[in-house]
């Protein structure tokens, strides 16, 4: 994880009960501490997608249909 990732999550979910964790990586990351905050309500890990990244998880996380 990049430098003060697990400080940045815990400052973002001190202001905010309902927090979405993106996780963006060539491979494994402990991410055991976001897992164990009450606050964080989901953890959306993924691979690098390419151009498409920001639509692919805006439709994740939107619950938006695919349209390929």
């Amino acid at each position: 994880m990049w430098y003060n990732a697990d400080k940045f999550v815990q400052n973002t979910t001190a202001y905010n009960n309902n927090t979405i964790v993106v996780v963006t990586t060539p491979g494994p990351v402990n991410i055991e501490s976001f897992a164990e905050n009450t606050n964080v309500t989901a953890i959306l890990m993924s691979s690098y997608l390419g151009q498409e990244t920001r639509s692919a998880i805006t439709n994740v996380l939107l619950s938006l249909k695919s349209t390929w």
